[in-house]
């Protein structure tokens, strides 16, 4: 055996153009959409149902994270003991999320078990119960959970931030209240599934090593399902920004820690042009452990643990998001650099040939992360679904770190991230925050 070399560094390599594989999809007899991917090695398959109507569209605040938890604690025909046990017993497990318009379950399973399984998730999906005492017992958790979240200082900072970027009065800028959550029934929890549950508003992701008996069985069992309301489709976008751009203190007396949020509201949607460079000059300001808040507010200055900036992207809009926390000592401080950082942003000559490359290689790895295994594509087709992103998405992030120049990512922040527009909310001990730390 050859002994490795442990003096010398391996090269660097950066991957050639990367190809994100397509989705196979059919249209079943009921309407419902059916999208597969097969690959990889093992015998193991991912099924993802996707209904519409999440919390853009959800009456109460946390009504549709509660029907999706909700659903799998029985059924028609199974109990939560009896389902639990099916799944167990087969080497499967399930998860839900709930986005801004669609509320998914993820089932994860065996193939060699898969027809054990299946009738199961079809169950869950088509005839969940929401019974009284599970009901009861889930919306006391929720509410429990809204109290341990109102604990925390990051709870006031990242919602008012929310509040002031899309406006008090916009749906999703809503926070679910625990009484509000404690007042709900199983009736509410039935009603908002059943609303909500048509075909013609399904999409169904299959993934994993797909056999034509896995997938002609999905699609069986799916198209046999039947409406039980008309379906709830994307609400129109209710963004507002609430006034000019400005900072929000919030006391919270007592508190050991400063929570920071900051926002700046752009008009660059997902399918706009800008978008890939506008992400990429995001990660350049806070998206990885290399990016210059990190290396400004936390190596250097030493002011928190950590800081992170995203662009949270919408089909008409998108926003940056910034957010850390640090000492009440040096609250004022982290905002001053902050705004220091968005303004040496616009500057071409801030940027270096060493810092260009760590992008494109940071982002690069981003992007083959996506294609590491068959569930991991087919999570990216969802996502652009559920985002309402270009089906193209995936190349157009790789032109863009092709022409990537200290230019084109200067003219992203000039043009959409000036510190002048910047929200900011702090929760806080305001009492003990200084005018500036040296």
């Amino acid at each position: 055996m050859t002994k490795p070399d442990r003096r010398t560094a391996p090269e660097v390599s950066v991957p050639g153009n990367l190809i994100m594989p397509p989705v196979e999809s059919l249209i079943l007899a009921n309407g419902a959409r059916l999208a597969c991917y097969s690959g990889g090695d093992a015998d193991v398959n991912s099924l993802t149902v996707a209904i519409g109507g999440g919390t853009a569209e959800e009456e109460v605040a946390g009504l549709t994270s509660l029907t999706n938890a909700v659903a799998v604690d029985g059924t028609t025909t199974m109990t939560s003991e009896e389902i639990a046990e099916v799944l167990d017993f087969n080497g499967s497990w399930t998860s839900g999320n709930v986005g801004l318009h669609r509320s998914t379950r993820h089932f994860f399973s065996l193939n060699s078990r898969f027809d054990d399984v299946l009738p199961v998730i079809a169950d869950i999906i088509e005839s969940p119960v929401f019974p009284d005492h599970e009901s009861a017992v889930g919306c006391e958790k929720s509410a429990r959970q809204a109290e341990l979240e109102r604990e925390k200082e990051r709870f006031y900072s990242d919602n008012e931030v929310n509040r002031l970027l899309k406006g008090r009065r916009s749906r999703s800028a809503r926070v679910a209240e625990p009484d509000e959550l404690r007042a709900l029934t199983a009736d509410d929890l039935r009603r908002a599934y059943r609303r909500a549950f048509n075909p013609l508003n399904m999409t169904v992701y299959l993934s994993g090593r797909l056999t034509p008996h896995i997938v002609d069985a999905v699609a069986s069992r799916f198209e046999a399902m039947k409406a039980h309301g008309e379906g709830v489709g994307p609400a129109a976008s209710d963004f507002k920004a609430d006034g000019k751009p400005r900072r929000v203190d919030i006391p919270r007396p007592g508190a050991l820690q400063s929570a920071i949020s900051a926002g700046i509201a752009t008009p660059v949607g997902r399918r706009d042009d800008d978008y890939e460079m506008l992400r990429i000059a995001v990660v350049a300001l806070g998206g990885y452990f290399g990016s210059r808040l990190m290396l400004n507010i936390r190596e250097d200055k030493g002011y928190t643990y950590g800081i992170g900036a995203s662009l949270m992207g919408y089909p008409d809009e998108s926003f940056l998001r910034i957010s850390t926390q640090c000492d009440n000592r040096y609250a004022n401080s982290v905002i001053d650099e902050i705004r220091a950082e968005l303004l040496r942003l616009q500057s071409p000559d801030s940027f270096n040939a060493d810092e260009i490359e760590r992008l494109r290689s940071f982002v690069t790895t981003l992007l083959t992360a996506e294609l590491d295994s068959p569930f991991a594509i087919m999570n990216h087709h969802a996502v652009l679904d559920d985002v309402g992103a270009p089906a193209d998405y995936f190349a157009r992030l790789q032109r863009a770190l092709a022409s990537m120049t200290p230019e084109s990512l200067a003219g992203m922040a000039r043009r959409y991230l000036s510190p002048e527009n910047l929200y900011i909310a702090v929760a806080g001990d305001i009492r003990k925050q200084q005018v500036n730390v040296v």
